[in-house]
């Protein structure tokens, strides 16, 4: 206000816009901290209180974001909150419960450089990469950071799929990091969406019933799941799709193969299992029949519903900070595990299938 006032004393047309109201005290050794909006500012001002041996914190959300904060005490995470309040994010449920039983919003990991995350974290999703696992390499790693960081990365496999790991290798390594875009990371996305909403589908519609009459319409339908020929036709496609799409898995479990782009050929197996989903409504009906059939089937749904909750957090995950990543990769690597572990018994229900067909067919 002082220096408004100097500046209009001295002839120019300056404007006073308001100021930082943020007061922070140490009253006989002990932290006072008022940050942001006060609780009388806005009628629509929501206060989240923590209280224990070690202090008093309060949260303060406006349209379920962070608009202010006080504490009496010390808070670990008061730089987190600064920024939270600059930004106004928003504070999730789960948040909002942790902070009133902890006294901390966010966990951890979410609050801490990647310096500082546990050994154990997952730095590169794709292929399961740990932290620990990036730093050992990196000690065997010499030259500038630059020069590092492209060693660890070729060493490691690191940063040559989806590129979200990038900055967090460079960050490791002590590079400055460029942000890569990633190759067919929207496509992945797009189908995977497709598929979540396919898979949905299958467990929320009803069995697409037979027409009842000659004469119906629906007839010139159902002929795909009640013609023996229509089925073998959808089925086998079925098969063929279902077979490509794990082919184009093969990039990453092999290093041997590195023709192409490793993101193209994640998008490729998208794509397959997204449209391997369409055959199966197509060749099913939406029934999943019983005994093996039903076995099949679920077991189908699963690896196809599992694999687009994988495609969608990898598609996100590059485009998310680093702290909100750290959970998404936690989360992927488990998504991914479970698509493998539902996807072998694939080939012997498949196998039993075809058999029981021809085996019981007119």
């Amino acid at each position: 206000m002082a220096d408004v006032l100097a500046e209009r004393l001295a002839g120019r047309d300056e404007q006073f816009h308001g100021a930082d109201e943020s007061a922070e005290l140490k009253l006989l050794g002990v932290n006072v901290i008022t940050i942001g909006k006060t609780l009388g500012d806005s009628p629509g001002v929501i206060p989240l209180i923590h209280f224990d041996a070690s202090g008093y914190r309060k949260l303060l959300l406006e349209k379920g974001r962070v608009v202010g904060a006080s504490c009496v005490g010390e808070w670990s995470q008061l730089h987190q909150v600064r920024h939270a309040i600059e930004h106004q994010t928003i504070l999730w449920p789960w948040q909002r419960l942790r902070f009133q039983k902890t006294g901390v919003p966010w966990a951890i990991a979410e609050n801490l450089p990647v310096h500082q995350w546990p050994p154990s974290s997952t730095i590169f999703s794709c292929l399961g990469i740990k932290k620990q696992v990036i730093e050992q390499t990196i000690d065997h790693c010499g030259g500038a950071e630059s020069q590092r960081l492209e060693q660890v990365i070729e060493r490691c496999r690191a940063s040559t799929a989806c590129g979200s790991c990038r900055p967090l290798v460079a960050e490791l390594v002590g590079a400055p990091a460029s942000k890569s875009a990633s190759p067919g990371s929207k496509t992945i996305l797009i189908a995977s969406l497709i598929a979540l909403l396919l898979g949905v589908g299958v467990s929320l519609l009803p069995p697409l019933g037979f027409s009842l009459s000659v004469t119906d319409q629906w007839r010139n339908i159902d002929w795909l799941w009640r013609n023996d020929t229509a089925r073998q036709i959808t089925g086998f496609s079925l098969l063929a799709v279902t077979v490509i799409g794990m082919v184009f898995s093969i990039r990453k479990r092999s290093s041997k193969v590195q023709w192409g782009h490793y993101g193209y050929w994640r998008a490729f197996h998208s794509i397959m299992g997204t449209l391997a989903l369409v055959f199966m409504l197509v060749h099913t009906g939406v029934k999943l029949g019983s005994n093996l059939n039903l076995m099949l089937g679920v077991c189908f749904w699963m690896t196809v519903l599992l694999g687009a909750g994988d495609g969608i957090s990898s598609g996100l995950e590059s485009n998310l900070p680093a702290h909100v990543g750290h959970r998404v990769r936690g989360w992927r690597t488990k998504l991914t595990k479970l698509h493998h572990w539902v996807t072998w018994p694939l080939p012997a229900l498949i196998g039993l299938h075809i058999l029981s067909f021809y085996w019981f067919s007119d």
